[in-house]
């Protein structure tokens, strides 16, 4: 069957990974860019035919174009989680289509302190937390948090920004960082107790599931750095098969509750001993491309679940380490990392998330717009 694949995104890699992903299957890809205009995703020798668009109605519009046009099925895969919702909202439409969603309940799981109250209803440890009504005196939002250091966050990512997350170590940094997030338009802001000790480590599993179902939760990975290194995206991790085989079935239990359809990304942090759940991104993890650089195409897996089929082992292990070399490199720029280090890391990685010999193009205009900006 041919199968027409829309990719939503921005310029960043998971949008160029997911664009690889597909057009490895041998789909057709539709690239919707949202955004500013980028100058490197769009570049994908992948990419069958290209748009440019903010506006969501007409996202929705150019989608049903393209399955009328189509002569086989379609199916569409977001990079964000605006257009995750977005699609979750109108999925109904879609009858001849595939479409990730949550049966329009995902605005509310896109709720960080909701899924914590899953999480948990599911036998997963989260952090401490609240969430604070920025409208309350904030004498009075002080005596509802004593915990420090603590870590504010948007409650809704859409509402905010990645980088607005801030760690206060005293009543003082709490004060002035609430008063940040007002300034920011703010209504509320979600706290939990900030999770540290020297064992700790972030691990991530990316996934695919119909109805709640998993269809394949990946091998999980353990971020050994990211970009920007607080707040950032993985630019440099390893599987580590085995990791969280005992949670398994709490994550299942969660997936279950919320009958999510599509690729998913969860987080979760260990710490002296003991697991915490972070959060669920209802889209394509940022290092998912690592996957089918594996041998494992979660795009391709989650539309022959749809369909009723998969033909992949989904008991296959990950081995080996992964890295987003334009991100990490940076840590370099940075000097976080020596030369000599990075080198080596880099020649022993076994799954590379952007520069890749089939499809040349992203790369070269990602330098030439580096080195046009330097000499700007």
């Amino acid at each position: 069957m041919k199968i027409d694949a829309v990719v939503i995104g921005n310029e960043h890699y998971n949008t160029l990974g997911l664009i690889r992903s597909v057009g490895e299957a041998g789909y057709r890809c539709h690239y919707i860019e949202i955004g500013n205009n980028g100058y490197y995703v769009k570049h994908s020798k992948y990419i069958t035919s290209y748009y440019h668009c903010n506006e969501d109605l007409e996202i929705i519009h150019i989608i049903k174009q393209i399955t009328m046009s189509s002569d086989g099925k379609c199916c569409v895969f977001p990079a964000s989680d605006r257009i995750a919702l977005l699609l979750d909202k109108h999925y109904q439409e879609f009858s001849e289509c595939y479409i990730p969603n949550a049966e329009g309940k995902l605005g509310n799981y896109l709720e960080k302190s909701l899924m914590a109250q899953i999480a948990e209803k599911s036998e997963l440890k989260v952090p401490k937390e609240l969430v604070i009504d920025l409208k309350k005196d904030l004498n009075l939002v002080l005596k509802e948090w004593r915990i420090f250091p603590c870590i504010l966050k948007p409650n809704v990512s859409l509402r905010g920004k990645k980088n607005h997350i801030t760690i206060a170590r005293n009543t003082k940094e709490f004060h002035n960082v609430c008063l940040s997030f007002i300034e920011k338009g703010y209504d509320e802001v979600l706290v939990q107790e900030f999770l540290d000790g020297e064992d700790k480590k972030t691990i991530e599993v990316i996934g695919c599931s119909v109805n709640g179902e998993i269809l394949f939760q990946s091998t999980p990975f353990v971020k050994l750095r990211e970009y920007p290194t607080i707040n950032g995206s993985t630019s440099y991790a390893e599987f580590v098969p085995g990791y969280l085989n005992k949670y398994t079935s709490a994550i299942v239990k969660m997936l279950q509750y919320t009958r999510f359809s599509g690729l998913f990304d969860l987080e979760f942090i260990e710490v002296n001993g003991n697991l915490f759940f972070i959060e669920m991104n209802f889209r394509n993890g940022a290092p998912g491309y690592a996957l089918t650089d594996a041998g494992v195409n979660l795009p391709q897996i989650w539309i022959e679940g749809m369909g009723k089929k998969v033909f992949f082992d989904t008991n296959i292990k990950l081995v080996g380490r992964l890295m987003a070399e334009h991100l990490d490199f940076l840590h370099v720029v940075k000097k976080e990392v020596s030369v000599k280090q990075w080198i080596s890391e880099y020649r022993s990685c076994e799954h590379k998330m952007f520069f890749i010999k089939t499809d040349k193009k992203p790369m070269i205009y990602y330098i030439i717009k580096k080195i046009v900006g330097r000499l700007i």
